[in-house]
């Protein structure tokens, strides 16, 4: 599991009658319901407990990995010409598995899905960041799920007029 550092993070055990739930953070309980919520500061390791009514145990443990927003460095805004592209420079990208997608005027743009985007027309760009695709087969089709992360935008305004004083 990854997740944004200082996020809350959600667990949830398998729903069993007869049992009881223990959760825990370098050995400290910090639940005993079904549930766990954890602010993660960095990376952690949740470990669940789970008892039944014959006195037996079992364990499991989840790695929670975090991360820092990435940062996008888009000056604004930009005056449109025909070689114009925009660099996003992305700084602090997270180590997790992750695509960028850019979108002009809120409308996606395919086949723009790297840090630079070569700009055809005037509008509002923004760039997402999204990261860690989830895999789910249907019959005859695959759906990829992207979590979006973090997005910046950047006005690129019509062909701008220069006035020189004489």
């Amino acid at each position: 599991v990854y997740t944004c550092r200082n996020n809350n993070v959600t667990l949830t055990a398998l729903v069993s009658e007869d049992v009881t739930y223990n959760w825990f953070v370098n050995n400290n309980s910090i639940s005993t319901t079904v549930n766990a919520t954890i602010n993660v500061a960095n990376d952690t390791e949740v470990i669940l407990e789970v008892t039944d009514d014959k006195n037996c145990t079992a364990t499991d443990t989840v790695q929670i990995g975090v991360y820092d927003l990435p940062t996008f460095n888009l000056p604004d805004p930009y005056c449109y010409n025909d070689t114009l592209f925009l660099d996003a420079n992305p700084q602090n990208l997270p180590n997790v598995p992750g695509s960028f997608q850019w979108y002009r005027n809120t409308e996606y743009q395919a086949g723009q899905n790297a840090s630079v985007n070569y700009i055809s027309n005037p509008g509002v760009y923004t760039i997402h960041y999204y990261y860690q695709p989830i895999n789910t087969t249907i019959p005859s089709l695959q759906l990829q799920t992207l979590k979006f992360i973090y997005g910046s935008i950047v006005q690129v305004a019509p062909e701008c007029r220069h006035y020189l004083k004489n």
